[in-house]
């Protein structure tokens, strides 16, 4: 009896773990369902009921062979062989789901670009049996990047381009303007504001108070963690977050003018003691008497590290604020150009902070 009752007793584990595991099934295959689902009405937004068809295009800032020669009509040459190489992909095809073509060029908004992406429109629609609608995707397109998609985008004028996905990074890595004295112009960046609606808010008050002016520091904090993964953060995590800008800045202070070689320094373990960190700064830097000015530099400076976390705690507070100003303004600029436009997030912060893709269509 306690044999067959203990049989009963695994029968039923058993099947009740095949129920859970159905279940578990069913609902990934649902939400994969979904997401496909999702994703499909994403890619086709904009698009009109009749396409058959449409093609990613997807940009990268270089030529994919290192050995590819910088200017001249032998680069020209060799970028054409390969855009048809690629395009050889869509020949005689008659195209019912989306189709990626990986298209490697420099992407600005100047009149070379423009010629060169509405010669490569003509001829993904020429290779193609069905009509082609061509999306822009752009990810984590990083400084002018963005900016130039965002120009490109409504002035290139060829019916296949019909909708642009893109998602900004490193805002802090756009162009900076010069300043006059102290006093920075309305901007910093060409390429912010761009939309006259934010220039026009902008303008009366950096009449009266010009320091407001967006600089590298404003898009320096737009660009980082969102308060949401800071607030994920383990007291670990940030005790090694905290050393780690304490030694760094310390470093910088020590350092003066002298040019500090990223690289190999942030290769440096800041786990390590103090002591540690600036002998192996010193052996990197090559000056022997870089040590000792570091460890006096920590002696006489570390009770300021107990406020390097309260500060980070105000920076992720107004992250949010920052970039919402700058992703705002794109959308806006979008529009502005006689488009449509959306902000969507499209993936969670935990994955990447820069989670926010400017979708735009005509």
């Amino acid at each position: 009896q306690g044999q067959s009752h203990d049989s009963q007793l695994t029968h039923q584990g058993q099947s009740h773990d095949s129920q859970l595991m159905h279940q578990g099934q069913s609902h990934d295959s649902q939400l994969m369902h979904q997401g496909r689902s999702h994703d499909s009405q994403l890619t086709h937004k904009g698009q009109s009921h009749d396409s058959a068809s449409h093609v990613d295009l997807v940009y990268h800032e270089e030529l994919p062979n290192s050995d590819l020669t910088d200017c001249g009509e032998s680069r020209d040459s060799q970028m054409k062989e390969f855009h048809e190489n690629q395009l050889t992909k869509l020949a005689g095809l008659d195209l019912q789901s989306p189709f990626h073509v990986t298209v490697q060029l420099t992407v600005d908004d100047s009149d070379a670009a423009q010629q060169k992406l509405l010669a490569l429109l003509k001829c993904l629609q020429g290779s193609a049996k069905s009509p082609v609608g061509v999306c822009m995707v752009g990810l984590h397109c990083c400084g002018d990047l963005t900016p130039a998609m965002l120009h490109l985008f409504p002035s290139l004028p060829h019916p296949s381009l019909r909708s642009m996905l893109v998602i900004g990074c490193c805002y802090h890595k756009m162009n900076a303007c010069p300043t006059r004295g102290n006093i920075p112009r309305g901007s910093n960046f060409p390429n912010f504001p761009l939309s006259a609606l934010l220039r026009g808010l902008l303008a009366s008050q950096l009449t009266e108070t010009p320091e407001l002016a967006a600089n590298v520091f404003f898009m320096r904090l737009a660009a980082q963690e969102t308060r949401e993964r800071w607030c994920r953060q383990s007291p670990s995590h940030r005790q090694s977050h905290e050393r780690q800008v304490a030694y760094r800045s310390m470093l910088e202070a020590v350092a003066g003018d002298r040019v500090l070689p990223r690289k190999p320094l942030r290769a440096l373990q800041c786990h390590t003691p103090f002591e540690e960190y600036a002998m192996a700064a010193a052996q990197t830097m090559n000056d022997p008497s870089l040590r000792q000015q570091l460890v006096d530099y920590h002696s006489s400076h570390s009770q300021y590290v107990a406020y390097i976390e309260p500060f980070t705690a105000l920076q992720v507070c107004l992250q949010g604020v920052l970039e919402s100003l700058v992703l705002v303004d794109r959308c806006a600029y979008v529009r502005e150009c006689g488009g449509g436009g959306e902000l969507v997030p499209v993936f969670e912060e935990a994955v990447s902070p820069r989670n926010i893709a400017i979708i735009a269509y005509k």
